[in-house]
């Protein structure tokens, strides 16, 4: 009961499903205890269209008995591997000690951006020498790109009016639960991407890295998250162990160039605590017990990255404003289903043009819509929670035009790219939640 999730809408499988490696260093090397990063952190601290810098922090750790002096190089190259840049500086350690150290490039001009349509990728090797000996070495991607929400107006990437296109994918296949190979992620994100999309919600759990690093490379911007859905247990172990996730998401995938949220929870007040389905919230304690632990969680999150914002995904239930949950991040997602599980889907747009209106400071991110479809089924007359491919193409075309009436939105992220394993979810495809654009298997 103290570690989340504590209950889910998706299937989660056992056993080691990712690649494992055996971390090998010399006695002088980057800090490879911090939450499992690589303690090198890239950022880019400056950015526009005529200049930018890259800036390099982590720390040292000297696992010899002596005082060393090393220095720390930074080489930055361009996609044609030539040298655009090179800064350090020597730090001394002492024995089994560990030192931080900051390091800055010089202003760089005219440098290639990072967009979805240019996904431009420059490298940095960081090493430390020892009297001129390399003793540890971690290369990054690194993008240049900047962005900014507005209330108003949505998404700004590198200056300009963005209009974010997205949809949510698990890491789940058929016959093969979680455990996907290297060319299943790429096959699915280049599906994704050939779709049209330049935005992908990571659910609801940290990722292979090797996610990010092709969403760094095809170009699709990202929000990553931990796997705090529907319930949460007010209890001091429980909010160590969801503070740990957040770090350690953060701290290990910061330095990809892709993502631009971090997500807190999911759904939170989907269940009550007692972990029934809960249309409201009746025990007022725990609601502001959750608003405690939510403020909390979400300030970790701006605590350990500056750079990006902060989210969580709520479904649309009036809790969220009773308990003040909603204001807490920066973006708000609001997962909503207008026109499935209840009312028409004519009443979407007009429940986000209420929400706008009533706090116009708050920046809006549809994070979940959809419908379910089954191959079996098919009509002339489709009607709501019929299952037929005929309703899921209305719903998403009704939703389309309505999303493209309101420039507020911050973007949109259809559930789900792929049909994935849910236990019980009452479809008409057993253990199966079919709202996706694609099957289980892959199939459009």
């Amino acid at each position: 009961m103290f570690i989340p999730p504590l209950d889910v809408g998706y299937t989660i499988y056992g056993g080691i499903y990712r690649s494992v490696r055996l971390i090998i260093t010399d006695k002088v090397h980057f800090e490879t205890g911090n939450y499992g990063s690589s303690g090198v952190f890239v950022s880019t601290p400056l950015v526009s269209n005529e200049k930018a810098s890259v800036e390099v922090k982590g720390s040292v750790k000297n696992e010899t008995e002596e005082n060393k002096v090393i220095e720390i190089k930074n080489t930055l190259y361009d996609f044609k591997r030539n040298v655009v840049a090179s800064f350090g500086k020597s730090i001394q350690v002492q024995p089994g000690s560990s030192v931080n150290f900051d390091c800055n490039s010089d202003v760089l001009s005219r440098p290639m951006l990072w967009s979805p349509e240019t996904p431009y990728l420059y490298s940095l090797t960081t090493t430390i020498f020892e009297n001129g000996t390399p003793k540890d070495e971690i290369t990054n991607q690194v993008g240049f790109r900047w962005f900014r929400f507005d209330a108003d107006s949505g998404f700004f990437l590198n200056g300009n009016k963005y209009t974010l296109k997205g949809t949510n994918r698990h890491q789940d296949y058929m016959g093969k639960g979680s455990a996907l190979t290297y060319m299943d992620h790429e096959t699915d994100l280049k599906i994704i991407k050939n779709m049209g999309c330049n935005f992908l919600r990571l659910a609801h759990y940290p990722q292979d890295p090797y996610v990010l690093k092709l969403a760094n490379e095809l170009g699709l911007l990202l929000w990553e998250e931990i796997p705090l859905v529907n319930l949460m247990n007010i209890n001091e172990e429980f909010l160590s162990n969801c503070s740990h996730m957040i770090k350690e998401m953060i701290r290990q995938h910061y330095n990809n160039p892709s993502v631009i949220m971090w997500g807190s929870m999911n759904e939170i007040f989907l269940h009550d605590n007692y972990n029934e389905r809960a249309q409201k919230i009746n025990d007022s304690a725990y609601g502001v017990k959750v608003r405690k632990y939510a403020i909390i969680l979400d300030s970790i999150v701006k605590a350990e990255d500056p750079t990006r914002s902060s989210t969580m995904a709520m479904h649309m239930s009036s809790d969220y404003d009773k308990f003040k949950i909603d204001v807490i991040p920066q973006v708000a997602g609001y997962n909503i289903y207008n026109g499935w599980y209840s009312g028409k889907v004519e009443e979407f747009g007009k429940a986000f043009d209420k929400k706008h209106e009533t706090k116009p400071n708050q920046i809006i991110f549809v994070s979940e819509y959809g419908a379910e479809s089954d191959f079996a089924l098919n009509t002339e007359t489709p009607t709501r929670l019929d299952n037929t491919g005929q309703y899921q193409r209305y719903f998403h075309e009704s939703y389309l035009k309505q999303i493209k009436e309101r420039p507020y939105f911050a973007g949109t992220a259809i559930w789900n790219q792929f049909d994935f394993g849910n236990p019980n979810i009452g479809g008409t495809i057993s253990n199966i939640n079919h709202k996706g654009m694609y099957t289980w298997d892959r199939k459009p």
